[in-house]
C-alpha cells in the first residue's frame, strides 16, 4: 500500500496532477455564482466581450470618417458591478483657422444613452471651453470631466 501511495504522489506530480486546487477552484467558483445569485446579478459572462462588440459598433453609429480628423478612437469599458457597458470616443479634427476642436463623447452602450461630453477649442496654447457636462452635471475643464467620467464607469 506504502508503494503505491509513493507511486501516486511521484505520478501525479509528474503529471501535473492537481486535484486539490481543482477542487479548491470548483468550490470558489461555486461560493461566487451563490454571491452573485444572492445579490440577484445573474451576470452572462459573455457580457465583457459583447461590450466590446456592441462598443464598436455604436463607435461607428456615432462616429463619421473625417478627412480633418487628427484623431478618432473609441475606448470601450465593461463595468462588472453595474452590468453596463460604455465606450468613450475621441475626436480631434483640423478647423480652416488653423485651431483644433477636440471632443469627447461618453455612452452608455445599452441603453443608446449619451451620458457624457467634453468639447473644447484649442488655438496655440489657448483652451477654450465650448461645453461639458457629465450625466447632466457640468464640468469646468478637462481634469473635472475625466475625474466625473472615471469615478461614473469604474463604480
Amino acid at each position: 500500500m506504502t508503494r503505491f501511495l509513493i507511486a501516486f504522489v511521484v505520478l501525479c506530480s509528474l503529471s501535473g496532477c492537481d486535484l486539490l486546487s481543482q477542487d479548491m477552484r470548483r468550490r470558489d467558483f461555486e461560493k461566487r455564482k451563490q454571491e452573485l445569485q444572492a445579490l440577484g446579478k445573474n451576470r452572462d459572462p459573455e457580457a465583457p466581450v459583447k461590450c466590446f462588440r456592441d462598443a464598436e459598433a455604436c463607435f461607428w453609429r456615432e462616429s463619421t470618417p473625417d478627412p480633418d480628423a487628427m484623431l478618432l478612437l473609441h475606448s470601450p469599458h465593461y463595468n462588472e458591478a453595474r452590468n453596463k457597458c460604455f465606450v468613450t470616443i475621441v475626436h480631434h479634427y483640423t478647423v480652416p483657422d488653423g485651431s483644433w476642436l477636440q471632443t469627447e463623447l461618453v455612452y452608455e452602450v445599452w441603453q443608446n444613452e449619451k451620458r457624457a461630453e467634453y468639447r473644447a477649442n484649442h488655438e496655440g496654447t489657448t483652451t477654450t471651453l465650448l461645453g461639458c457636462e457629465v450625466y447632466g452635471i457640468s464640468c469646468r475643464n478637462y481634469e473635472e470631466f475625466t475625474s466625473f467620467v472615471g469615478r461614473y464607469i469604474s463604480q
